[in-house]
């Protein structure tokens, strides 16, 4: 790792600077007067130049170590507090990760008190069936279950103070407890029967336990989606509550006040079918009416003693009974359905959202303590971690336990490097390889797994594509060097003969182009002399003939032969 400007320690400063001048900056040699350049003038120059000299460049060396000594204690103590600020963050972060919990707010005892409330609830019930049977049991049971709720609400305000009395669920068990010693101080009343039914409103108490199971996710989806949809069903209902109130209005105007039906029920009098139907029964008033559309919006067996009546002296009023039917029942119940399906949809989504922003905070806090770490193990405080650095770091098992916790699927450093040292520094900073190990997982979603085995089949097919053109590339290099090996030795016999072919016509050429040969006579080539005697023209003839002879003899002969014809010889 290389230290940043300014972080040296003492002896790399110096280092870092030219021997000659550490040598001339030392105070031994500053008062014998050896300067690393051989300086010989100043050993000899004892005046007091020499002395003004040497003191002044002594001041100007003291002041610049000294400065340099500031520098070096400037960058030490900026580390010091760059490691201290790091190592307060992580300190706030396990303070509020490890910050106490009350008792009265943790899951177990939310659970605990749930289960009690359910056991008075049925404790409750059986007290209404057979508090004649066993009283004594009921009454020891009762104080048990009071001291428990009077302890709980101790407890709360223990741990909360008065701020305690704003939680509605306190208020209800505060009420609850007094309501108790009010139902024995009134035992002998006449309301005294109904004051063990109020006690199961503490039930509602329930919820408080539903809340903090927040590890539950279908009990989360459920409370979730069913708090959106109460928003759903309360619109619903003001709607058909207003559908209904205006076929019921009808329906007491069209059949409520029809003359049609006598309303009598003796089975000795003949009456037409359906006659028996009492229209004041079903519609005799508003209200009347309004439970009766209500019925049929139900379908509680509104076919046989509402519309087959009504409709056999009415037919036209199907239609309304059918319309009714379905805005109401197919529609706005389809609707109410709908919504609480969507709602729970939406509310699986907000939780599974906010899983993963706990899960991401995890990790964020997971990648301070490995910043820690890392600070401890870096100890030049460059920011910057070698190959070297983090084989040390993965020595330190609590840096690998958070790896796994993270779900690093490397644990070599080797592997690390190259996985985070993005341009190939052969170094990765804290920033790069904490925020990679953190922000491994977050960016990958159902589509991401698709595509990637997607493209592994692709790019296996492209593989096999690649491997079969290679065979064949394979083969045909093996036909190539075949080929050529024959091509060489072809090359070879093609050189042997050629280098004869070159010999003959070499020599040919060299016999055509020589000039004719002169004979010698043996007087001349003895170095006699001789009387140069003029050739006859015959001789010359027959000279060339010769060399003619000597040099092409198929022409030769032809001339030969042409010659003779000439002369007209027989």
């Amino acid at each position: 790792m290389t230290r940043p400007p300014g972080q040296e320690p003492p002896d790399e400063l110096w280092r870092s600077h030219d021997a000659s001048e550490y040598r001339a900056s030392s105070p031994d040699t500053l008062a014998s007067g050896t300067h690393s350049g051989g300086t010989d003038e100043l050993q000899e120059d004892d005046g007091e130049d020499g002395v003004l000299f040497r003191a002044s460049t002594a001041r100007s060396l003291n002041r610049q170590s000294e400065r340099l000594d500031d520098e070096m204690l400037a960058s030490e103590t900026l580390h010091e507090a760059h490691e201290a600020h790091h190592k307060s963050e992580e300190h706030k972060v396990q303070l509020a990760s490890q910050k106490a919990v009350p008792l009265v707010e943790t899951q177990w005892f939310a659970t605990i008190m749930a289960t009690v409330v359910l056991t008075n609830s049925v404790v409750i019930g059986l007290e209404l069936e057979l508090k004649d049977v066993a009283p004594a049991v009921f009454s020891i049971t009762n104080n048990g279950f009071l001291l428990i709720y009077m302890c709980e609400i101790f407890l709360r305000f223990l741990a909360r103070g008065l701020p305690a009395i704003k939680d509605p669920l306190t208020c209800l068990d505060i009420a609850l407890v007094l309501l108790t010693f009010v139902e024995r101080m009134a035992a002998g009343a006449s309301m005294a029967r109904s004051l063990p039914s109020i006690r199961l409103l503490r039930l509602l108490r329930l919820i408080r336990a539903f809340k903090s199971m927040s590890k539950s996710k279908e009990l989360i989806v459920l409370l979730g989606g069913t708090s959106k949809a109460a928003r759903t069903l309360l619109w619903t209902i003001l709607f058909l509550f207003s559908i209904v109130w205006t076929a019921g209005a009808c329906t007491r105007q069209v059949i409520g006040r029809s003359p049609v039906w006598n309303g009598s029920t003796n089975p000795l009098q003949e009456f037409e079918p359906f006659s028996t139907f009492d229209n004041r029964e079903y519609f005799g008033n508003i209200w009347m009416s309004f439970l009766t559309m209500f019925q049929v919006v139900t379908n509680a067996q509104w076919a046989d003693h509402v519309g087959r009546p009504v409709v056999f002296k009415y037919p036209g009023l199907a239609v309304f009974f059918a319309f009714f039917l379905l805005m109401t029942t197919f529609g706005l119940v389809t609707c109410i359905v709908s919504n609480i399906v969507q709602d729970s949809l939406e509310s699986s989504r907000a939780f599974e959202k906010a899983l993963k922003e706990i899960e991401r905070e995890n990790r964020r806090l997971s990648g301070l303590r490995a910043r820690r770490l890392l600070l401890l193990i870096d100890e030049d405080g460059d920011g910057e971690l070698s190959l070297t650095d983090l084989e040390k770091a993965l020595e330190n098992e609590e840096f690998v336990e958070i790896l796994r916790l993270l779900e690093v699927p490397v644990m070599n450093a080797e592997n690390l490097m190259r996985l985070f040292d993005r341009v190939g520094r052969g170094q990765v900073s804290f920033t790069e390889l904490v925020e990679g190990i953190t922000s491994m997982l977050e960016d990958i979603n159902p589509k991401d797994y698709t595509k990637l085995a997607l493209w592994s089949d692709s790019l296996m097919k492209r593989m096999e594509m690649l491997e079969q053109r290679c065979n064949f590339l394979a083969d045909m290099v093996v036909d190539l060097r075949r080929q050529i090996e024959e091509c060489f030795n072809c090359l070879a016999l093609f050189i042997d003969s050629r280098e004869n072919t070159e010999l003959y016509y070499r020599a040919l050429r060299a016999i055509r182009s020589a000039p004719p040969p002169v004979p010698v006579d043996i007087r001349v080539a003895l170095g006699l002399e001789t009387k140069k005697e003029k050739l006859t023209e015959n001789e010359a003839e027959a000279l060339m003939n010769f060399a003619r002879r000597y040099i092409a003899p198929k022409q030769h002969s032809k001339k030969r032969v042409l010659q003779d014809d000439s002369d007209g010889s027989p």
